[in-house]
């Protein structure tokens, strides 16, 4: 009988010792998917920043350039209407049926 519960006990060792090695194998398989889902997701997330960064810089730079625009035609109406004998009447109109040519 104690060699029978000795082969028992035996047996339900080498059962327990082969179920931890498949275990061990199917949680270190878990976490190599988990190590490549993490990174594919990392990857992904800073792939979708990085396209972001790059539509809100060339935002930025039309808005800069709609700007200077803005700001180089402002500085030249005011500058033709400036006050200077140097202007003539003629530039004057001229200039002013250049803007209106332009708006309509």
């Amino acid at each position: 009988m104690d060699t029978n519960c000795l082969l028992l006990l035996q047996e339900n060792l080498e059962q327990q010792k082969f179920e931890n090695v498949e275990l061990i194998s199917y949680i270190q398989t878990l976490e190599k998917d988990l190590s490549c889902l993490t990174s594919s997701t990392v990857a992904k997330e800073r792939e979708t920043i990085r396209k972001d960064l790059e539509k809100a810089k060339t935002k930025l730079k039309e808005t800069e350039s709609k700007l200077k625009i803005a700001i180089q035609e402002k500085t030249k109406i005011e500058v033709v209407f400036l006050p200077h004998p140097m202007i003539s009447w003629f530039h004057r109109k001229l200039f002013t049926f250049q803007i209106y040519a332009l708006t309509y």
